[in-house]
């Protein structure tokens, strides 16, 4: 007989494993494996069962049958450390590279990349997709990378080289005046 507390305590030892995947029919999903039991996730896909659990990041829950997946890419998210040494590291820092800028950028220019980049980081986004904890943290460091790539270019810091001079509209205080 069907156990509840069963399904809960498997539930909250379940591990979740980030991937892509491409189905025979071309269909393509991102989402999670959601595996017990499995220090990885080739021993969960290596592990004889016809169905996969997978969570698409859209949310519900589906089951797929091994048959019916072509390819599937593990989505191996940089740690948040990783990113936190690349901060602090200003000689590998490009703050136009993070922001996704031109290096002759205008001031409207930054502040439109960095409300885009605010809003697809934002902690609050993020928590309503119940994602894995990784893709969270990496969430959290990618927006502190955004805003210390704002900071920078906002005349806040030194310009990215010690040499380089700041762009004119960076003299200009956060209220407009130099």
């Amino acid at each position: 007989m069907f156990d509840r507390m069963a399904s809960v305590n498997t539930e909250s030892s379940a591990k979740r494993f980030a991937a892509r995947v491409t189905l025979m029919d071309g269909t393509a999903l991102a989402g999670a494996f959601v595996a017990t039991g499995h220090g990885d996730l080739a021993s969960y896909l290596n592990a004889e069962r016809s169905f996969l659990r997978f969570e698409p990041a859209e949310g519900g829950e589906s089951f797929l049958s091994r048959q019916s997946i072509a390819r599937i890419d593990p989505v191996n998210a940089q740690k948040a450390t990783q990113l936190d040494k690349a901060i602090r590291a200003a000689d590998r820092f490009d703050a136009y590279e993070v922001l996704g800028l031109a290096p002759d950028a205008t001031r409207d220019d930054v502040r439109a990349a960095y409300h885009a980049r605010v809003k697809a980081y934002h902690p609050d986004r993020i928590a309503g997709l119940d994602l894995p904890k990784e893709m969270v943290d990496y969430s959290a460091a990618m927006l502190s990378r955004v805003n210390a790539a704002y900071d920078q270019l906002c005349g806040r810091e030194a310009p990215v080289s010690a040499g380089e001079p700041a762009p004119a509209w960076q003299a200009q205080s956060a209220y407009g005046r130099a």
